[in-house]
């Protein structure tokens, strides 16, 4: 009796009934994702803590956009032209998103979708006993949402 797993009822959106994923953090990203949603988050994955700030996908692709051009190890013109095309990839899958652009009215009616990964800004790591990697600045950062232990609100170190 007590075994019989509930059934999703239509008032319950899939990312709440998830038997893989926690409910409320993809909530979270769902929020970041439709509705531009910027929130401090610390992560803990396989044992590791990834610490930053929540963001949506166009978010964290504008953002690898404009941090390619910092990446680039050496200028030579195949390299500076690689880079150039990725950067305008991305800034075109990240337009091309544009669900931050949307009305309240249109996000309401917008079908729940199941996200896959989560997006952070100004990520760092944190190791016991170290001290939070990379020190000398902070990164992107995308994980699968399913790879997540467990979070909770809020930056470490800040």
């Amino acid at each position: 009796m007590g075994d019989t797993p509930k059934q999703q009822t239509d008032s319950a959106p899939t990312q709440l009934v998830s038997k893989e994923l926690d409910g409320i953090l993809s909530v979270l990203v769902d929020n970041a994702e439709t509705r531009g949603l910027e929130i401090g988050i610390t992560l803990s994955v396989g044992g590791l803590l990834v610490s930053g700030i929540l963001i949506g996908t166009g978010a964290y692709l504008a953002g690898l956009t404009e941090d390619l051009k910092f990446q680039v190890s050496s200028s030579t013109p195949v390299t500076v032209a690689a880079v150039e095309k990725t950067r305008k990839t991305f800034a075109y899958l990240a337009s091309a998103l544009g669900a931050d652009k949307l009305n309240d009215k249109e996000l309401d009616e917008l079908e729940p979708y199941p996200r896959q990964t989560i997006h952070l800004k100004d990520a760092q790591y944190f190791y016991p006993s170290a001290e939070p990697l990379p020190s000398e600045r902070t990164v992107f950062w995308r994980g699968r949402l399913s790879e997540v232990d467990g979070f909770s609100l809020g930056r470490l170190g800040v």
